[in-house]
């Protein structure tokens, strides 16, 4: 036993691979590495599509909140419009009834004062200290106070009745 024993070596074909199946390996190495690549390129597509409608969803809020803005100011202009209209309406209103109260005012000053007491006595009808022609002369101031008064009410009332139909007019116009 103190000799070796050396075996021979045998090259057997079928020890490496058919060639057949080194080129079948090789396809399925090229479609595993196509496969991945197709799936890269796809995911890359898809993800740059969900970043889009992101952005697409993105804008459409801007465009809704800048719409609701600029509606939100329209309502202000429109209430500051409304409430300069009421104010201008108020203050015609105001004026008018200053020029009735003052009209009014007017009137009661002329029927407080005889309407004789600018003229002279010598126009007035007052010549002597007769009481018939003194009687005379209060019944004509009488008439003339309430002819007088009854002619700047006709005309009071028409002034501001004409007023008021303006003040409609423009009332309506504002609306």
């Amino acid at each position: 036993m103190s000799e070796k024993v050396v075996l021979p070596k045998f090259n057997l074909p079928g020890h490496t691979p058919h060639p057949a199946v080194r080129a079948l390996w090789g396809a399925g190495a090229l479609l595993v590495v196509a496969t991945l690549g197709l799936g890269g390129v796809m995911w890359r597509h898809h993800s740059l599509e969900v970043a889009a409608e992101q952005r697409r969803e993105a804008e459409a809020k801007a465009a809704e909140a800048k719409a609701a803005q600029a509606a939100a100011e329209a309502k202000a202009e429109e209430a500051k419009a409304k409430a300069a209209a009421v104010a201008a309406a108020a203050e015609t209103k105001t004026a008018a009834l200053a020029q009735k109260q003052a009209a009014a005012a007017a009137l009661a000053a002329n029927s407080d004062k005889p309407a004789s007491a600018g003229k002279p006595a010598s126009s007035r009808g007052l010549r002597g200290s007769s009481k018939h022609h003194g009687a005379k002369s209060s019944k004509a101031r009488t008439l003339a106070k309430s002819s007088g008064a009854s002619a700047t009410a006709k005309g009071s009332k028409k002034s501001p009745g004409r007023r008021d139909d303006v003040i409609d007019k423009l009332l309506t116009q504002f609306k």
